[in-house]
């Protein structure tokens, strides 16, 4: 209800799968984004790779235009589903996220989301070792008012993408007005099209921006994020077949 995505989907033509996360897996019920054990081929990654796959399949859908998105910690969890599938994942967004690999257990989850965490290079190198080869567009969007996962996250998990992928130094940053809000965008490009772009939107807190307030963690303020990540991964496809 938040990020109104069933909307945009219907406007589009694209197929939604919302997967799940029980109590019983987490009491929060949020993605263990944080833990190693699912940051490789296994573990919540190879279930939500599993349900990509199922949907994709049954729905007859594109199987090289399969992406993964997510906010806070279904943010991070796009991230590392992301590096861990490239052969799957045409593209991913995160909204609220943090870089991958910046944790290894909860505690240091909890300290990377208030901006503590490992160095760029040794960021960067992780995910150089997960992609190998392979190109993996990312859209960043961050609120520039989050208190939970804090904005320097998001700057840092787009330069540790564009680094992996060996993208040169971003173009200068576009300041506009959206939706009531400053909007700040940086991108990475490569042949002049953007594999990575970071968003900021001043004053909006830890939650979707351009949302509706029926859902939680939603502002209204911005860019109507879910338009926005919809038609960047879209026009990502990925080469081959997973």
């Amino acid at each position: 209800r938040g990020t109104r995505m069933n909307e945009v989907a219907a406007e589009l033509g694209f197929v939604v799968a919302y997967p799940e996360q029980p109590a019983t897996a987490q009491p929060q019920k949020c993605w263990t984004w944080y833990d190693r054990a699912h940051q490789g081929r296994s573990g919540e990654n190879l279930l939500l790779a599993g349900i990509a796959r199922e949907v994709a399949a049954g729905q007859g859908g594109d199987a090289t235009r399969i992406y993964v998105a997510g906010i806070s910690a279904g943010g991070a969890m796009a991230v590392n589903a992301a590096a861990a599938y490239p052969e799957l994942f045409a593209g991913a967004a995160a909204h609220s996220a943090l870089p991958y690999g910046a944790a290894s257990n909860v505690l240091e989850g909890l300290g990377a989301m208030k901006g503590a965490g490992p160095a760029a290079d040794s960021l960067a190198a992780h995910l150089r070792a997960a992609l190998g080869e392979r190109t993996m567009p990312l859209l960043v969007v961050h609120g520039g008012a989050d208190p939970v996962v804090v904005p320097a996250n998001g700057r840092k998990l787009a330069e540790q993408f564009a680094a992996a992928q060996g993208l040169a130094s971003p173009a200068a940053d576009e300041a506009t007005s959206e939706g009531g809000a400053t909007v700040h965008r940086t991108r990475w490009l490569r042949d002049g099209n953007a594999v990575v772009e970071h968003v900021v939107v001043d004053g909006v807190a830890h939650a979707w921006a351009g949302g509706s307030t029926d859902g939680t963690y939603a502002d209204a303020r911005g860019p109507d994020v879910s338009r926005l990540l919809a038609a960047w991964l879209l026009r990502h496809r990925r080469e081959g077949r997973p």
